[in-house]
């Protein structure tokens, strides 16, 4: 575990920064991918898109919806 601040950038250019402990990786070739922990993940509202390649993250006051067509 390390305590640390991670800053994210948001889509409006500015930070978005996360502090607290987190899980981390000693050697840096340990692993092939990227990697964000949980203990990140948890501050946010996760959507995942597969066709699109993307993960988006949502700080908590935002909202999203899902449209039917």
């Amino acid at each position: 575990m390390v305590e640390s601040a991670i800053e994210l950038t948001r889509d409006d250019g500015g930070p978005a920064v996360v502090r607290g402990k987190f899980t981390a990786f000693t050697d840096p070739g340990s692993t092939d991918m990227s990697v964000m922990s949980r203990d990140v993940l948890s501050n946010f509202h996760v959507i995942v898109s597969r066709p699109n390649s993307e993960v988006l993250l949502l700080a908590p006051r935002h909202r999203y919806g899902i449209l039917h067509a």
